[in-house]
């Protein structure tokens, strides 16, 4: 198991265990459940994984 930090705009942020073979998708429904945002669906909604010198969106 794998802590994932998440880092929000407003400078909040929380951890997510997660698998090695958990998908963007699972990870996303699972934030929206830990924050009790309850979407018709995760379509529109994306992680952003940000290194040194590049933002890079994950579907």
């Amino acid at each position: 198991k794998i802590r994932q930090y998440v880092y929000f705009p407003n400078g909040h942020e929380q951890d997510f265990v997660v698998e090695s073979t958990t998908k963007a998708s699972e990870l996303v429904s699972n934030i929206c459940r830990e924050l009790k945002f309850v979407p018709s669906s995760a379509n529109g909604l994306s992680l952003y994984l940000e290194t040194n010198k590049q933002q890079v969106s994950i579907p």
